[in-house]
């Protein structure tokens, strides 16, 4: 139905000043921005669409994106932090290299554990397949390390020694929220409809507002 482009976008205002421009970065760091582009839709599809604007009131409310078979959304062996005997809480995320230096971009709620989900708002089993791994120092860790979904932080039972190397590997989601008011079809005749404009997601500013989980009630 659709063709799903993610892109990590940043927001710089340029203005000329003598001769040269002056550059201003309206956002701190980069966000995710999803684009599902416009195609047919069966009678069932759109009321799926449908359901999904307003259970996020347009661009009111926070849910969660995963790009299932895209590697981009995976983890693969990610450094996340070194022991020193006192921490035990490492936030998952991937570091990027930019201009030479390391930047760190937190990522949320893991593959893991994310159960019960329930139903979709159509009715649909919701499951999703636990495989997080840890380690420590190449060593997998498994009773010694719970996980928050919901921060995608990993928390051991007791903190890791100095220079322990901590790794995660498995697939994660985005925080993202329409960045529309609407989804809008038209007919195509014979039960079949046209998602005209596709569908604009984004991640929003900072971690704030009300997180719709799949089959939870808005």
């Amino acid at each position: 139905m659709y063709g799903v482009k993610t892109r990590d976008e940043y927001s710089t205002d340029l203005t000329p000043s003598l001769g040269a421009e002056v550059s201003n970065a309206n956002w701190s760091e980069s966000r995710y921005v999803i684009t599902l582009s416009g195609g047919k839709a069966t009678d069932e599809q759109k009321r799926e669409l449908r359901a999904v604007n307003r259970a996020l009131l347009g661009r009111r409310r926070i849910c969660l994106y995963r790009g299932y078979g895209d590697p981009e959304w995976e983890l693969d062996n990610e450094q996340i932090g070194i022991g020193d005997g006192q921490t035990t809480v490492f936030q998952a995320g991937i570091y990027d290299v930019v201009q030479g230096r390391p930047v760190f971009k937190p990522v949320y709620a893991l593959d893991h554990a994310i159960e019960p989900l329930g139903t979709t708002p159509w009715g649909e089993p919701a499951t999703v397949t636990s495989y997080v791994t840890v380690y420590a120092n190449g060593v997998l860790q498994t009773t010694s390390v719970s996980i928050d979904r919901e921060t995608a932080r990993i928390i051991f039972a007791v903190a890791p020694a100095k220079g322990v190397v901590i790794t995660v590997s498995g697939g994660f989601f985005a925080r993202v929220r329409l960045n529309q008011e609407y989804i809008e079809t038209e007919p195509a005749g014979a039960g079949w409809h046209i998602v005209s404009e596709g569908i604009a997601l984004i991640e929003p500013k900072g971690v704030n507002g009300h997180l719709l989980w799949v089959g939870e009630t808005p």
